[in-house]
Formats: C-alpha cells, sequence, structure tokens
C-alpha cells in the first residue's frame, strides 16, 4: 500500500536531499510503471506544474504547486490520444500553447490537428480544435507547428507542387485566419555549376521536407541535437536547416512568417572531393546550434577541429577557429574529457585523457546548446558522442544512425528528445566548450562544468525508462521525472542550471 504521505491528498509532498539536490516522491497511479508514458510543463504565470501520465488508455493529470504538492487531478480513459512519440494510429502530444483560457495542448497524427484544453476544475479535457493538415492540396503533409501566445502556425508541403503552406490558427476561430504560400527552387544549387555541385549533392525540397518539431532561436537542452533538417523559429522567421551531401556544408532555408518570401543560404565548410574519397577517420563531420542570430557549425575529423560562426541574417562569417592552425585542442575545449560507461560497467565514468582519442568520439556524435547568459556574456555548448558496447569491439553509430535517436520517446515539456541514458550497455563521451556572446572569444577555463554533468553523476540512484520520463523548466531550475521501479514511484529530481 502507498505510504500516507504519498496519496493524493492537500499536503507535502515526500522530499529526498541528495547533495544541494531535491528529490519529490510524487502522485503515481495505481499500476503504472516504466513502461508508461508521460510528458509535462510548467505554467509560467500560476509557478504550477502540469504532469500528465499514461499508461495503455488510461490518462492522468494532476496540478502541482512550485513545491510538487498535489492541488488537483483526474483521470479518464482515451483511445484518441496518446504521449507516445513513436504512437502512429492515434494523435500524439505535440505542442502546448500559452492562452488566456490556460494551456493547449496540441496533439498531432500528421493527418490532423487535435487541441485539447485541460480543466481541472471540470475534471475533464474539451476539444478546441479539429482540423485537417491537407487545406490545398491531397498530397499536403505536415512539416512543423509553432505555438504562438492563444495561437498555432501549422507549416505543411505540397511535394508534387514543390510548395510550402503556412496556415494561421488563433484561439476562438474554427478555421485558418491566414495562410501564406511558399513556391521553392527544385534545388539549393539551382542556379550554380552543375559540374561544382552535382545533381547527388543537391537538396531536392519535394524529397527532403518531412515532419520535425520546431524550437525557439534559445532552446536548450542537453538532451537535444540538432539532425538533418531542424527547425528553430523567432516571432518573425523560421529556419529550416539542412545538411548537405557528404558534409559539405549546411543549407538554411528561412522563412518570412508576416509575409511569403523567403531566403536560401549554403554554408559550404568542406572540400567536395576530399570529403566524398577520403577514409572514414579523416572525413569531416559538421553539427551545429543556433542561438539567436548566430550560428555555430563545428567541423570534425580525427585530425581537426574547427569552429565557424556566422550571422544568419547577413549570412556572413564572423568568427572562426581551428586545431589546423597550430590552435590546440585544449583551448577549444574549456572541461575535463568524460566518458561514461565501460564494457564492465555502464555507469562507470572516467577521463578520456588523449585529444585524438577524444576527438574520434566526437566525430561521430554532435553539440547542442547546453547553457547561456546575457548577463555573464556566455554561451556554453556541449560535445555528446555515444557507441553501444556490443562485445569489447562496441559499434560506433554512424552519422545517419545517431540522427534516428532523436526519435527515441522522452520529452522535454512536449517535445520530443534525444535521451542518452538508456537502460542497456553504452558509452557516452563528453566535454564542453565557452564562448563569449557578443565577440565569440574562447573562455579562458579549463574546468566549465553544467546541468548535464550534475544529471549525469547523479544516474546511479536511477534506474531511467526514457518513456516514462520527462524534462521540465521552471524560471530557475531543470527537473527531471521519473519512475522508480524501486520503490514503484514517480520521483521528480530538481536540478538548479549552470
Amino acid at each position: 500500500m502507498m505510504r500516507s504521505l504519498l496519496v493524493f491528498c492537500f499536503q507535502m509532498s515526500l522530499i529526498f536531499v541528495y547533495g544541494q539536490r531535491k528529490t519529490f516522491e510524487v502522485y503515481t497511479p495505481s499500476g503504472f510503471s516504466k513502461e508508461g508514458y508521460s510528458f509535462a510543463y510548467f505554467n509560467k504565470s500560476s509557478g504550477n506544474f502540469h504532469v500528465n501520465l499514461q499508461n495503455k488508455t488510461q490518462i492522468f493529470r494532476v496540478l502541482y504547486d512550485s513545491n510538487f504538492n498535489a492541488l488537483n487531478k483526474y483521470e479518464f480513459v482515451s483511445d484518441n490520444m496518446s504521449f507516445n512519440s513513436s504512437e502512429t494510429k492515434m494523435p500524439q502530444i505535440a505542442e502546448v500553447i500559452e492562452s488566456t483560457i490556460g494551456h493547449l495542448e496540441v496533439y498531432t497524427d500528421l493527418k490532423k490537428i487535435l487541441i485539447l484544453k485541460p480543466d481541472f476544475q471540470k475534471k475533464k479535457d474539451s476539444i478546441v480544435l479539429t482540423k485537417s493538415i491537407q487545406t490545398t492540396s491531397s498530397d499536403e503533409r505536415l512539416v512543423t507547428l509553432i505555438p504562438e501566445e492563444n495561437g498555432l502556425k501549422i507549416l505543411s508541403m505540397s511535394p508534387k507542387s514543390n510548395t510550402l503552406y503556412l496556415n494561421t490558427w488563433f484561439l476562438g476561430d474554427t478555421n485558418y485566419s491566414d495562410k501564406k504560400e511558399y513556391l521553392l527552387p527544385a534545388t539549393n544549387f539551382e542556379n550554380a555549376d552543375i559540374r561544382k555541385f552535382p545533381k547527388p549533392v543537391r537538396i531536392q525540397f519535394k524529397n527532403s521536407i518531412g515532419y520535425i518539431q520546431a524550437r525557439p532561436v534559445d532552446y536548450n537542452s542537453f538532451f537535444s541535437t540538432p539532425i538533418s533538417g531542424n527547425r528553430y523559429y523567432t516571432k518573425e522567421k523560421l529556419y529550416l536547416i539542412f545538411y548537405i551531401k557528404y558534409h559539405i556544408g549546411l543549407c538554411v532555408l528561412e522563412l518570412d512568417l508576416n509575409k511569403s518570401s523567403f531566403k536560401l543560404t549554403n554554408y559550404l565548410i568542406n572540400d567536395l572531393k576530399y570529403n566524398s574519397d577520403v577514409h572514414p577517420l579523416n572525413k569531416r563531420s559538421l553539427s551545429y546550434v543556433i542561438y539567436d542570430s548566430m550560428m555555430l557549425i563545428r567541423n570534425v575529423s580525427a585530425q581537426v577541429l574547427e569552429y565557424h560562426f556566422y550571422n544568419l541574417n547577413s549570412g556572413k562569417k564572423i568568427k572562426e577557429y581551428t586545431t589546423s592552425s597550430n590552435q590546440k585542442l585544449n583551448s577549444l575545449i574549456h572541461s575535463d574529457y568524460k566518458q561514461i560507461g565501460t564494457w564492465a560497467s555502464r555507469k562507470q565514468e572516467k577521463d578520456v585523457d588523449r585529444d585524438k582519442a577524444f576527438q574520434r568520439k566526437i566525430k561521430y556524435g554532435g553539440i547542442f546548446l547546453s547553457s547561456f547568459d546575457k548577463i555573464k556574456d556566455s554561451i556554453t555548448i556541449t560535445h555528446i558522442a555515444f557507441n553501444y558496447t556490443q562485445g569489447i569491439e562496441g559499434t560506433l553509430l554512424s552519422a545517419a544512425t545517431f540522427q534516428l535517436g532523436y526519435m527515441a520517446n522522452i520529452h522535454f515539456g512536449p517535445i520530443q528528445i534525444v535521451p542518452y541514458i538508456y537502460s542497456y550497455r553504452y558509452k557516452l563521451a563528453y566535454a564542453h566548450s565557452r564562448f563569449s556572446i557578443n565577440d565569440m572569444q574562447l573562455s579562458k577555463s579549463n574546468s566549465i562544468r553544467t546541468t548535464l554533468d550534475k544529471v549525469l553523476e547523479d544516474l546511479d540512484r536511477k534506474e531511467f525508462s526514457a518513456s516514462s520520463s520527462f524534462f521540465v523548466k521552471d524560471k530557475k531550475s531543470l527537473l527531471l521525472g521519473n519512475y522508480n521501479t524501486q520503490t514503484r514511484q514517480f520521483q521528480i529530481t530538481e536540478y538548479n542550471e549552470e
């Protein structure tokens, strides 16, 4: 039987303190397990948390205050919505909209949009909108969703006409209130010399644009990694980003959300002949992050590490660092090289003590924006790569396989993210780099730590399942929710962000 302090009522949650971190044991529905699904979001105006759990068709919604004292809850059975990001038979959670009537949840099965309003007073969900994705063409397919205050932008595409459609919905409307069209060129090298950029290198947009969740440009998460075709947005712009074949560069398609206009820019970094012919270890691989109007592209091989900083508004390079010009690796990496997991134990941590060994590892991974602080004028990126340990040799992930990890089933709020924490054996290598936001100068520190370090250090107390876990942010902290199989309780651990 559940301990009395943990039974749902208006009492304090049970709190454990590990060092400076708090762990709250919260309401756990009967029968919930690590095979269940969950996601959560934070209400900025009230300071409350919405935690949502799913056990098969049973849905549980719980409202907590900032100390995770339960304020209200309700449950119901539904077979037309899912918190499972891999679900294909019914609409899955995709976005959350902040509105004047409370938070609205957006679900999609890629064919239609379903918007629901959870109501803790009436203890039920109400349908706000149901709308088909296809509004113009029979081959129209969903590309991404952009939540706005009291509204939603829906970007779709018709491959036949090579056209993007942007529909806007506002709270209170039953139909879309605005529609824009973007007729795209056939490829990203439409007028370029065919000998310099042959057909296999050219991105054909009608075959290259599928559904991926969009993120705001100031979005940072230590569990999200850019993949081919990522989307970032501001109030005025949406960026669709593509890797050019052989990792010779990136293509950025910038849509003006207020007009039916776009800008196409190719950021060319590597030589086509070199990268298509060279030994795989020496092939240079690209990763990127976006912050505000800046794009940082990392270029790495077993021999070289480079950072290229670009202004997205002008398309011009504003800074470059490279180890190929007598720049030592430790001047570009500002922390210890860490590796989690060995053949003996996936939880064992050690330093990776050789520059080249670390460089070979991160070649098969990516980078992400782990923190930024305008007041302290700093932006931190984290290099991360992992390797499935199958026997003593292990199998390094290819770039393509690495990208598939993005679709794994864990949420940051409603956004699905890469769980680098798995229930099976793995090796994870990571390190951090820090720059000035204003002039991209390198940090002089060599001992930078981030929230990622805290979470990984804490994992020996957790059995982690991607599907039943989530991350959520409040105004000052990052919180991890996960089901503890030993206590059979759902726990939420608070991490103060660095």
